[in-house]
């Protein structure tokens, strides 16, 4: 009881009992009043939300929702004509803990639906990005999913190390997402083109239209296998992760915190789960990029899930530093080695080429560029399991070969690269490759399948003071496809032009 005096505190007591959870004052009815019939059970519907909030969803529980038909693996909608992908998975989610329909909108694009959003149109948006100036606008939840981004560029075009390599190029963005605003204000040195949608976008670059595309991992690798985008490959990873939330439309602001607490309500069980079921996927190009999803998320989430427990159970701190180190190494070990194979990945490969050069400027330096010949029809024929067998004993018989007379490293699908230094061309070369040939000739057998493959190597070496890997590894990779042209599973040197020619 308030006295008549004081109506202002008794509208601030009434405010804090209505927003405390349901299933707290269900725990105090049993502490204090265990033998009287509960009151507050047969309002429980949703236990983790105030009175008010499961109030305002008893008078509004049925949303429409805004969705992409066409952005695998987030949202899309099959060949069943059915919503699906991760923010179909976490809209279920919502519909099952929250008792209410969330209704997606298919018949519309995801730019058309993002207007008849902002109109008031449309009352979610089931995933989009938050940035500066859509908050602005818009009221987003919580980000409940990050992706990785990745740049793509032309096999044998220009290396990119990072974002920074793209200045002065013109690089493909699909128009409305919200990349674009970034890289703007980010990276304005960048040609943005923009394209209409993420298959457009890589045709484009497969056409010469433009010279990189920057998207979501996942994404573009489903696109590249489908369209079979055989002439572009991953190159390197985008400083940006996509922080995929919900948008709630003017009018419905009591849906936000509802929809946090429910994401907040979802085990990282529940979580991992939705993530394997739609990234655990196949990669087959790109330097180091492969199983990286695959193998990385669910060591990350057990990490982050054993230092929750540790914490929960307060354990000591030196238990705590011993596993972060641990992570810390396992993480290194995966930014320096191919995850299939367990060679050097590019940026390892590249580091011990200049750790050499350092040493002696001018040590005889001879690059092989290798690509497996007849590898795609593995794939096809037998399926991925079969091929990365295949890439795993391709490695074991590289290393056979090469031991102790060089550096060797995978940076894409099927291609491999060896790095020899202070050798004779001729001898040392000559008895190299034909070694290698040899050795990926004979047959491989796979669960019982006998698997029959070849191998193409370009050979380049310096012949100046100068010696830039970038060029090196480009003759080698021209010269590679030479000996491709001759008759596969052959080895062919470049020939330098004479001055002046």
């Amino acid at each position: 009881m308030v006295s008549n005096e004081n109506q202002d505190l008794l509208e601030i007591i009434n405010t804090g009992i209505l927003n405390i959870p349901l299933t707290e004052l269900v725990e105090l009815e049993k502490k204090w009043l265990p033998n009287l019939t509960p009151f507050f059970i047969e309002e429980n519907k949703v236990p983790f939300l105030s009175h008010d909030e499961n109030t305002w969803l008893n008078n509004n529980n049925n949303f429409s929702v805004g969705i992409d038909t066409s952005w695998y693996p987030f949202e899309f909608v099959d060949n069943k004509g059915k919503f699906n992908g991760i923010s179909a998975d976490y809209v279920k989610y919502l519909e099952d803990t929250l008792g209410v329909k969330l209704s997606p909108e298919y018949k519309r694009k995801w730019v058309d639906s993002y207007e008849l959003f902002k109109q008031g149109k449309i009352d979610v948006m089931s995933g989009i990005i938050a940035t500066d100036n859509r908050k602005k606008i818009i009221d987003f939840t919580q980000a409940y999913f990050k992706a990785p981004t990745v740049i793509v560029t032309k096999k044998n075009a220009f290396y990119v190390g990072d974002i920074m390599d793209l200045n002065g190029k013109k690089l493909g963005l699909v128009r409305g997402f919200a990349i674009v605003e970034l890289i703007k204000n980010d990276y304005p040195d960048i040609k943005i083109e923009l394209v209409n949608s993420i298959v457009d976008g890589l045709r484009a670059l497969e056409n010469g239209e433009i010279d990189a595309y920057l998207g979501t991992l996942a994404v573009v690798n489903y696109e590249m296998d489908k369209h079979e985008f055989d002439d572009i490959k991953i190159a390197a990873f985008a400083p940006y992760k996509f922080e995929i939330s919900m948008a709630v439309r003017k009018g419905l602001e009591p849906l936000v915190s509802i929809l946090n607490k429910s994401f907040d309500q979802m085990s990282e069980k529940q979580k991992t789960s939705i993530a394997n079921d739609w990234l655990a996927i196949h990669i087959d190009t790109g330097s180091n990029i492969k199983t990286t999803l695959k193998w990385v998320l669910p060591i990350l989430s057990l990490l982050i899930l054993i230092i929750i427990v540790m914490t929960s159970f307060n354990k000591k701190l030196k238990i705590q530093i011993q596993q972060r180190k641990k992570a810390q190494q396992e993480l290194q070990h995966l930014a320096g080695h191919d995850s299939l194979t367990g060679l050097f990945n590019w940026r390892n490969f590249s580091n011990k080429f200049n750790e050499i050069i350092a040493k002696e400027p001018l040590c005889q330096m001879v690059i092989l560029f290798l690509d497996l010949d007849g590898f795609k029809l593995v794939n096809d024929t037998f399926g991925h399991d079969h091929g990365d067998t295949v890439l795993i004993e391709t490695a074991k018989r590289l290393q056979d070969c090469v031991k102790n007379k060089g550096i060797l490293a995978r940076v894409g699908g099927d291609e491999f690269i060896v790095l020899l230094s202070n050798v004779q061309i001729d001898k040392t070369i000559d008895k190299v490759c034909s070694s290698i040939i040899e050795s990926i000739a004979v047959p491989y057998v796979v669960k019982e399948q006998v698997i029959n493959i070849g191998v193409s190597i370009g050979v380049s070496n310096n012949t100046s003071d100068s010696c830039e890997l970038d060029e090196l590894v480009k003759q080698a990779d021209t010269a590679m496809y030479e000996a491709k042209k001759l008759g596969k599973n052959n080895y062919k040197f470049h020939q330098l032009l004479p001055p002046n020619s």
